[in-house]
């Protein structure tokens, strides 16, 4: 499972490498949520790393849950994004459970 806004701050400045600010709010509802996960394979999840959200969305190219990714941000991905994306999650698994 790869963390699309990465678990530590890339270079300890996330709002210039395309994160929120890492705030007490964000380290604790929003590192962890289901929206701010992707899953990717082992070594894809290695290669991006803790690089800039610019740099893993052009990664993001191989699935559906990937090029959702680049539809639904093009410059930041910050807690407005993870809800969204957690939204629509549980929404899916609600209506075709």
């Amino acid at each position: 499972m790869e963390h699309i806004a990465p678990q530590t701050p890339t270079k300890g400045e996330p709002v210039a490498a395309g994160y929120c600010e890492y705030d007490d709010s964000f380290k604790n509802e929003y590192i962890d949520c289901l929206g701010n996960y992707l899953l990717l394979s082992k070594s894809h999840n290695c290669s991006v790393g803790n690089q800039p959200f610019s740099k893993k969305r052009e990664s993001y190219t191989q699935l559906a849950q990937q090029r959702e990714i680049q539809d639904m941000a093009t410059e930041i991905w910050d807690k407005e994004k993870i809800k969204e994306r957690k939204d629509k999650i549980v929404n899916f698994i609600l209506e075709n459970l």
